[in-house]
């Protein structure tokens, strides 16, 4: 009966911690052709998915109507589809150049504003009124 609890303690062992080992030895590494494909399919983390799906859905609206009215509707989705991708191809390479000086100015409106409340709320004080 000992016997047979050290088998199976050490098969439960290899079963349970022999997952992350059997899965290393029995899975190839993947190819060259396989990693590029996976960099090509992981998303840019600047671009806006909602602008990107907006310009798509937008273009396709527009190519629809231009086929559907034989060309005389459809120009405006189409343009602002194409607008709405090349917007977000824009933001996704110049996001810091665009966000973070509005991000300073956004700070320092708001430093400025604090500091006049702070000073409006020192001379009313200062004149013996209380808020």
């Amino acid at each position: 009966m000992e016997k047979f609890k050290k088998v199976l303690a050490s098969t439960m062992a290899v079963l349970l911690g022999g997952c992350s080992a059997i899965h290393k030895v029995f899975v190839p590494s993947p190819s060259a052709m396989e990693q590029a494909i996976q960099v090509m399919d992981t998303p840019v983390n600047n671009c806006s998915p909602m602008l990107g799906w907006l310009g798509g859905i937008c273009t396709l609206s527009g190519m629809a109507l231009l086929v559907l009215s034989g060309g005389r509707m459809g120009y405006q989705p189409l343009i602002g589809g194409v607008l709405f991708v090349i917007l977000n191809y824009a933001l996704a390479l110049y996001a810091s150049w665009f966000f973070l000086p509005m991000v300073v100015a956004t700070g320092a409106i708001s430093l400025a504003w604090a500091g006049k409340i702070v000073m409006g709320i020192y001379k009313e004080k200062k004149n013996g009124r209380n808020i």
